[in-house]
């Protein structure tokens, strides 16, 4: 202002279409809706991935409190495991989580895609398929011969993305506590071919 500058009407938009999986801003500022996906969990983070995930699961089910209990203690032992073998992904906006995907590895040769849910405003963007091509990279560097995961519980958009990927689906016959056989469907992805 003191050398005659003024404010300028013009605006800028502009869109990243590609992130680092490791924890590191994109460049430029401009375009990148301040988001940042990253591989490790932050003071706070385990509270936050709660709380979305046990809104998310409300919003599906209309109750979230045995999903919420679930994914608080699979959660807490992966902090606390610190197993090599698994991976979390979130993604966060200026600080604020708007998803996650996570990734534990349930034998020697299999992985499972054990959560994978996002805010609503970012369901249908570049994030879905970043954070599962991220966490399918990952199980093969693992030498994993095989991928799973439930689409009952997920939190994102449209699960058609795995058919995308080439997921298949996997219907298995589950006895319940009152001796009733139900249909458990799983997604599965060889990821030897």
């Amino acid at each position: 202002r003191k050398f005659g500058y003024g404010e300028d009407a013009a605006l800028s938009f502009g869109k990243r279409l590609v992130f680092d999986s490791a924890e590191s801003k994109p460049p430029g500022g401009s375009g990148t809706g301040g988001f940042v996906i990253r591989d490790k969990l932050k003071p706070g983070d385990l509270e936050g991935l709660n709380q979305l995930y046990g809104l998310i699961i409300h919003k599906k089910f209309g109750t979230a409190e045995p999903f919420e209990y679930e994914f608080a203690k699979i959660l807490t032992n992966f902090a606390l495991g610190k197993e090599p073998r698994e991976k979390i992904w979130v993604l966060e906006q200026e600080g604020q989580i708007r998803g996650s995907i996570l990734v534990l590895r349930s034998t020697g040769e299999n992985a499972e895609i054990k959560y994978f849910f996002l805010h609503h405003d970012q369901r249908g963007r570049e994030f879905e398929y970043q954070l599962l091509r991220g966490a399918l990279e990952f199980a093969k560097s693992l030498g994993c011969k095989s991928i799973i995961t439930t689409p009952k519980i997920l939190g994102i958009g449209d699960v058609n993305i795995f058919d995308e990927f080439g997921f298949k689906k996997l219907e298995k016959s589950k006895v319940s506590p009152v001796k009733s056989h139900q249909m458990h469907t799983q997604l599965i992805l060889n990821l030897e071919s």
